[in-house]
């Protein structure tokens, strides 16, 4: 479920911010959010203290990362589901409300 609502959310957010391209994977939905939001996200992290949330996600967000989660989500044998999805909330929570905050009541263009 954290999954879907972090796909849908990154693709409304960016359709609300004029990006008529949306990308297909969500790795790059999450990747291109975040940009709009913080520009500096990519660049190199700092300390484990002073690295922002955003930042940490923008270097967690990779395709194998997303695709293990959904894994471990879809896998009724795997023992790692609670975790994965526990380290992909926590991981996503920030960005899911700096994207709440930055969307308001923005129309999609």
């Amino acid at each position: 479920m954290s999954r879907v609502i972090l796909d849908l959310t990154a693709y409304q957010f960016l359709m609300s911010h004029g990006q008529q391209n949306v990308p297909k994977d969500l790795d790059k939905r999450i990747k291109s959010a975040i940009k709009i939001i913080d520009p500096q996200a990519s660049d190199a992290l700092g300390t484990a203290e002073s690295t922002p949330p955003l930042r940490k996600a923008f270097h967690d967000t990779t395709p194998d990362s997303i695709r293990l989660a959904q894994y471990a989500v879809h896998d009724i044998h795997s023992g790692r589901t609670p975790a994965e999805v526990l380290t992909l909330a926590d991981r996503y929570a920030p960005v899911l409300v700096e994207m709440n905050a930055h969307m308001g009541s923005t129309p999609i263009q």
